[in-house]
């Protein structure tokens, strides 16, 4: 029985709108797993981020690669690997810049894991009132702690990301894409509420690479599922290619694979005629 990989994004994939997973995946997925299926997730968030909990109710028997491809868990054996690289200090402190102008959020993903994430206006539930806002993330911010947050940005940094309501995010896309031009980081604007930014090089592909190669699974028994531009790397090197039917249209040009949205049973179908295919 060949080894097979499949990956899925989280926000608008393996979630639905309702932040929960449809039971006609999970179900799929159970059905899978005994056919030599590894599961596996594909994601920007990171280990604390609620991913652990996600991946339990999903069944999943893999990976979790995080923090778009900085790290990558392992399930069975608890463990984690660092993947990216320490980011350009330049780069750093632009974002610092950013959140600190536009009175917003700074988060913070250290080399060892963890995560912290800044606030710099006064209070974010006051403030902010964009919905997307709050869909993932912190629930907790360390507020205005300049002593604190000035040492932490002298510590190894390896993905940085800017929060806030979309026109704020419009204005500073451009400010910071510029620095991919000196190739001091890559930057994405991955959703309307983020810019994000980690070393060149580094993607949620790297992370399957590396899975791959430990697993020693070929690329074209491997199958990853995702929506959004921080999924556009990985789908387009990516073998069997998906995208969701509420993804962005740049991703979906590129999918060998177009299924229905994430409020739909389509991943659950799509997992099924892999069923038929192993019979």
């Amino acid at each position: 029985m060949n080894k097979k990989l499949v990956f899925f994004d989280v926000d608008g994939t393996l979630l639905n709108d309702h932040k929960t997973i449809n039971k006609s995946t999970i179900d799929a997925i159970e059905k899978l797993k005994d056919k030599g299926f590894i599961f596996c997730i594909a994601t920007g968030r990171g280990l604390s981020e609620g991913i652990l909990e996600i991946a339990k109710i999903a069944g999943l028997n893999g990976y979790l690669i995080l923090a778009n491809g900085n790290f990558v868990w392992d399930i069975n054996n608890e463990t984690l690997s660092l993947i990216g690289r320490p980011i350009d200090s330049t780069v750093i402190n632009a974002f610092y810049k950013a959140a600190v102008t536009s009175k917003r959020e700074l988060n913070l993903f250290f080399n060892d894991g963890s995560i912290k994430a800044y606030y710099f206006g006064e209070n974010v539930n006051d403030e902010v009132h964009d919905p997307n806002f709050y869909i993932s993330g912190p629930s907790t911010y360390v507020y205005n702690n300049n002593d604190e947050v000035k040492a932490d940005l002298d510590k190894s940094i390896v993905h940085i990301s800017l929060k806030a309501e979309h026109e704020v995010i419009k204005k500073y896309y451009p400010i910071l894409k510029a620095f991919e031009a000196d190739k001091l980081a890559q930057i994405s604007n991955v959703s309307n509420v983020y810019v994000e930014a980690e070393s060149f090089g580094i993607s949620k592909w790297t992370g399957v690479q590396f899975i791959q190669k430990k697993l020693n699974v070929a690329n074209e028994d491997t199958y990853a599922i995702g929506d959004s531009l921080n999924d556009l790397i990985l789908l387009t090197n990516v073998t069997n290619s998906v995208c969701m039917g509420n993804g962005s249209d740049e991703v979906k040009k590129i999918a060998k694979t177009v299924i229905g949205s994430n409020n739909t049973d389509a991943i659950g179908t799509y997992l099924n005629s892999l069923v038929e295919n192993e019979k």
